[in-house]
């Protein structure tokens, strides 16, 4: 649809244009006598018409006499849009994400590289092209985006092409959340981690078996067990998977930098940076995570999660108490104020530094400009003193907008579950509903907090 402006009318031919000034039209009357096509052009050019003429249709409305009809004379030329720049992974079963993926995808196995192999490389941007309207005016093109190819540990540049990250070693790739791309020493373990073993890696760790109570297995990265988990120690920095599920016997102690994904959890302490899927259940087990917990059946113990609580079930008739808990954006909103008000107390602080500072150097300088020698462990004292302030505040603004990204999340949090039956208590922050009785289709969020 078209909005249209009607220009003046003058010596028989009325113009009009759309609104968005690409597109013109004349329309000959007949009362006012024959015209020619060079009165036609002359009149748009006098309109200010400029652009985009069309003189080969100019010239058939006048010979063939088309009277009081509008016909299209002009068009502007659009813009081009150019193109973002981007990041192309190029290694093969590689999804750009994290390890093992956002919470609840499922698990992958570790993506294995060479050294030498070609990781990613940088597309730049491509500019657009500008066009014009009928009236000659300049019509730019949208500004492009570009990008930079962020290679992290374990990865170099071609030197024949900077845009070309490769693999400085054997080991695993990961592009992290902020878009670096890192390749993780890599070591896998052909069997089981014994009882009483003691594993310990800097980088990602596969586990082909069972890990065996009373053994610990530790790793930098992120980490896989293919077999069980007994009541053993598990810590990882990055992501967990553990596809068999962990029966802890009350001993297991697992703490997770990432996101984990396992099979089922029983009778385990687990704490995650992330989220927490587990295929099966969740049986008295205590869970903490920073993300949302996923499971088909939770049945005692406790589930504390920022990011919300799925299940298909939660308790069991006559079963022992079931606690579900998405409480942690109370704390989220406390700590945000606290670092709000650490970030105006240290910019006070600042301010008295820099005048202290100011004061020092008007009170010392000498005649040429310089403070002299005596006077120099005053001076960067001083300074010190105001680089300090100014590197604490800097810490506590993006500590600020860490918590800011975990409150968004939680503003999503809820308790969604299909059945619920008695003994379960649910925290929702400023209330707690204790259930009584089997409820149906639950949808619970908490309540209380001010996201904003």
């Amino acid at each position: 649809m078209y909005i249209y402006i009607i220009m003046d009318q003058s010596k028989g031919i009325i113009v009009k244009y759309t609104a968005d000034k690409m597109r013109a039209f004349v329309s000959l009357s007949r009362n006012f006598g024959p015209v020619t096509a060079g009165m036609v052009l002359t009149e748009l050019l006098h309109k200010g018409i400029v652009h985009g003429l069309n003189t080969t249709v100019i010239h058939k409305v006048v010979s063939a006499s088309v009277y009081d009809k509008y016909v299209e004379v002009a068009q502007g030329t659009p813009a081009v849009p150019g193109s973002d720049g981007r990041i192309e992974v190029l290694v093969p079963g590689a999804d750009g994400e994290t390890v093992f993926g956002a919470d609840l995808k499922p698990m992958h196995d570790f993506v294995v590289v060479k050294a030498g192999a070609l990781l990613a490389r940088r597309v730049p941007p491509l500019s657009g092209v500008d066009g014009m309207d009928i009236f000659g005016n300049a019509i730019t093109a949208p500004r492009v985006k570009n990008i930079a190819l962020r290679g992290g540990s374990g990865t170099g540049r071609l030197s024949s092409n900077p845009d070309m990250l490769v693999a400085g070693y054997n080991g695993v790739f990961e592009r992290m959340p902020n878009g670096e791309i890192v390749v993780h020493p890599y070591m896998e373990i052909d069997g089981d981690v014994d009882a009483a073993g003691n594993v310990s890696f800097t980088g990602c760790l596969k586990v082909a078996g069972s890990v065996r109570s009373s053994s610990s297995v530790e790793a930098t990265g992120s980490l896989m067990v293919e077999g069980d988990v007994e009541g053993a120690v598990v810590r990882c920095g990055g992501d967990l998977a553990l596809r068999a599920g962990v029966r802890g016997g009350g001993k297991a102690i697992i703490d997770c930098g990432g996101s984990v994904r396992s099979g089922s959890l029983e009778d385990v302490r687990l704490t995650a940076r992330g989220g927490v899927a587990v295929d099966g259940d969740i049986v008295g087990s205590e869970v903490a995570a920073g993300g949302m917990v996923k499971a088909r059946k939770i049945v005692g113990g406790s589930v504390a999660a920022a990011g919300g609580i799925y299940a298909l079930q939660v308790g069991v008739d006559d079963g022992p108490q079931t606690v579900l808990d998405v409480t942690a954006a109370h704390g989220y909103v406390k700590k945000r104020e606290g670092l709000k008000g650490s970030i105006e107390t240290q910019n006070l602080l600042s301010e008295g530094y820099m005048s202290e500072l100011y004061c020092f150097v008007r009170d010392n300088m000498g005649e040429d400009g310089e403070i002299p020698d005596g006077k120099i462990t005053g001076f960067e004292q001083f300074l010190k003193n105001l680089m300090d302030s100014i590197a604490a505040s800097r810490e506590f603004e993006k500590n600020l907008c860490d918590v800011e990204a975990l409150l968004r999340g939680a503003a999503k949090c809820s308790v969604t579950v299909s059945e619920v039956y008695p003994n379960v208590l649910i925290k929702l922050g400023f209330s707690e509903q204790r259930v009584t009785a089997v409820l149906k289709n639950v949808l619970l969020k908490p309540t209380g907090v001010n996201f904003k």
